[in-house]
């Protein structure tokens, strides 16, 4: 709470110093302050003072700010100025952030802001955009340090202190030989402990972990995050160094599946995003609320299905959200634990998948049992109320108790196997926990229950 009121209290101060600095001041005052908190104060600026920052600042504080802007923000902001002075704060972001913003401009705007550009970092970008978006050719920079074999460790040193200021992968020196081929890579710890007269071949680690250059991002992220890596170098077929993917972006990488995960557990679209105007996020959740309706006509057909049943003890229907509830809470707290170890690869080996499987369907069946029969209970209580024949009574309770344990167990079942199921097919197991999950829940309590009502009454 603390940390969020001082957010607060920072993004007030900074768009009080818009409100009120001259253009010729206003950019010394924000150059005291990180970018990142920039970002997102000019996320929530109004558009008259939207434009006063763009025009106040220069292409370098702009190049800071939109490195740390949402892409589609940044490139909307972009194509609305001059060629060449969009060209000039493209060409003054790090390489990798400019190709994420430069993706987003299409056409001839795309192809005038690189025509503006100095013929090497036109080159340099043209490159790095043609990869597909997710993967780690998408992800890399081209800006990073590299030596030969033979250098000395003095040169070295004096190679990371004169680019240290320009380049983001300087924690780590790759080592290549003719025509771009990885060998090796030298830490910058170790570069510094080093004395001359070594040369790099006899302090630099010769098993370095890399990334091929369609390998998808995440699982990139993922293994930078496994292993400690701060910087992935990203090569081709032929081991040649084609990038570097850097630790900040590897973090970006992973914070943007987990809200990925999480909207597809909610039953949302993976593309849509706060900062999506109302008109988009429509077009997005429209086709939920769709398939949710459906499945609401088709417990409905189950319900009309057993309207005798209904018309002969119009109690039960008072404990159909309970039994639909209990197993949707199931479900989803299941489908989340098996999602989250697919995203993590612990179901790599059968074992650990089958050994899941068994423990979720343990825990399942023991909280199924126990909330069973607190659930008799309460729905025998309940019952007093409006049923005078305990015999009745008893066949009710008996019956809700019966559909809540095996709903549950049904969930516990469908929340591990539906995931893991999915991921072999080749599709996203988040979508395990959203409307599909839930549709296979509610339908299989619903048809329990009303079944064993009617069978039990008879």
């Amino acid at each position: 709470m603390k940390d969020t009121d001082q957010r607060k209290a920072l993004k007030q101060e900074i768009i009080d110093i818009i409100d009120s600095a001259s253009p010729k001041s206003l950019q010394d005052y924000l150059t005291s302050y990180h970018p990142s908190d920039l970002a997102d104060v000019f996320h929530a600026l109004n558009e008259e003072q939207r434009l006063f920052v763009l025009h106040a600042l220069n292409f370098h504080v702009l190049a800071e700010l939109f490195a740390y802007a949402h892409e589609s923000e940044a490139a909307h902001h972009l194509k609305a100025m001059p060629a060449q002075k969009a060209a000039n704060i493209l060409e003054a972001m790090p390489a990798d952030d400019a190709a994420r913003v430069l993706r987003k401009i299409k056409g001839e705007s795309r192809t005038g802001l690189l025509q503006a550009m100095h013929a090497q970092v036109r080159d340099r970008l043209s490159h790095l955009i043609r990869y597909s978006p997710g993967t780690a050719g998408a992800l890399m920079t081209t800006d990073f340090i590299s030596v030969a074999p033979d250098t000395d460790v003095k040169d070295a040193m004096k190679a990371v202190v004169a680019n240290a200021a320009t380049i983001e992968a300087f924690q780590r020196v790759f080592v290549i030989e003719k025509n771009g081929f990885l060998v090796g890579a030298v830490d910058l710890k170790t570069l510094i402990r080093a004395r001359a007269p070594k040369r790099i071949a006899e302090i630099m680690h010769h098993d370095v972990i890399s990334a091929g250059i369609h390998d998808s991002a995440e699982s990139v992220a993922r293994r930078m995050h496994n292993y400690g890596v701060a910087a992935m170098p990203v090569v081709n077929d032929k081991n040649q160094i084609q990038g570097v993917i850097t630790v900040d972006d590897a973090a970006d990488i992973l914070d943007d599946a987990t809200d990925e995960d999480v909207a597809k557990l909610a039953g949302v679209s993976s593309h849509v995003m706060l900062r999506e105007s109302p008109a988009k996020t429509i077009v997005h959740r429209l086709p939920w609320l769709f398939a949710m309706a459906v499945v609401g006509l088709v417990l409905a057909f189950v319900l009309a299905a057993f309207n005798a049943t209904i018309e002969r003890v119009v109690i039960m229907v008072a404990f159909i959200p309970l039994i639909l509830d209990m197993a949707g809470n199931s479900g989803t707290q299941t489908a989340a634990l098996t999602v989250r170890g697919i995203g993590r690869n612990e179901f790599l080996f059968t074992k650990a998948t089958r050994r899941h499987i068994l423990k979720e369907l343990g825990i399942g069946t023991i909280n199924a049992v126990v909330i069973g029969v607190v659930t008799f209970g309460l729905a025998f209580g309940v019952t007093q109320a409006f049923a005078a024949d305990s015999d009745g009574r008893v066949v009710l309770s008996l019956a809700v108790a019966i559909a809540v344990v095996l709903a549950l167990v049904f969930s516990a079942v469908t929340g591990t196997a539906l995931p893991l199921t999915l991921k072999k097919l080749g599709a996203d197991p988040a979508f395990a926990g959203g409307p599909l999950m839930t549709a296979l829940n509610d339908l299989f309590a619903l048809a329990v229950y009303v079944t064993l009502v009617g069978v039990l009454i008879r």
